[in-house]
């Protein structure tokens, strides 16, 4: 079954913090739209950095073929960048440019094609007005 949103996360999240991503991940997909969501849930690295920084230029680079085999394979209509790590991935894949810093463009939704990118502010850095502007938007598109 092919998901109707996909949300890509900067790494492997550490267990405390992996909690909380779940958690927003599946509030968030129960209240845009019902029945629920299928989501796809992936990370722009496969490792989780060493006191869960962000991930380095060489890390993203080293992961790119699996993020890029993953997006080909599903072809998401919705592509949900979590954090400033994956929206830059996401954008220099689909727009073919760094949509730069995240806050100015968190729940705008941005045209690529066939796909719509809807970034969204890191959970750890996310205001409650934050996540209802991004289901508002959300409502919209699903």
């Amino acid at each position: 079954m092919k998901p109707d949103l996909y949300t890509i996360h900067d790494s492997r999240p550490a267990l405390r913090s992996d909690r909380m991503v779940r958690l927003l991940d599946d509030q968030t997909c129960a209240r845009v739209a019902q029945p629920r969501l299928h989501c796809f849930i992936t990370n722009v690295v496969r490792c989780c950095p060493p006191a869960n920084r962000t991930p380095t230029l060489r890390e993203v680079a080293n992961c790119a073929p699996f993020l890029r085999m993953e997006l080909g394979a599903i072809a998401p209509r919705v592509i949900v960048p979590v954090g400033r790590v994956a929206l830059q991935a996401v954008g220099l894949r689909y727009l073919g440019y760094d949509p730069g810093p995240i806050r100015p463009r968190h729940a705008v939704p941005l045209r690529a094609g066939a796909q719509v990118i809807v970034p969204l502010v890191h959970p750890s850095r996310i205001s409650h007005a934050q996540i209802e502007s991004f289901i508002a938007v959300m409502r919209g598109l699903v």
